[in-house]
């Protein structure tokens, strides 16, 4: 017998992820291209970062500050 959960788990997200996508992101393209303002260069450039960077960078510098709050002494490497 086929377990279908995992499709429908995938389906559910990929919808919700959609909807928020197109709730946060049609405001945030229409503020974008109708205002002028100074910072308007530094909002683009951090909309547009998790296009430029691989998701592993990403995902690496969302824990390095956790990782900072580790003991060195804590990492065996034998195991």
């Amino acid at each position: 017998m086929i377990d279908w959960q995992p499709l429908w788990l995938s389906l559910r997200l990929a919808t919700l992820t959609t909807a928020i996508l197109l709730l946060l992101g049609i405001p945030l393209a229409w503020w974008l291209a109708e205002r002028r303002r100074q910072w308007k260069a530094l909002a683009e450039a951090v909309i547009s970062l998790p296009m430029v960077l691989p998701p592993r960078c990403s995902a690496s510098t969302c824990c390095w500050p956790s990782a900072l709050r580790q003991d060195p002494a804590d990492c065996s490497t034998t195991g």
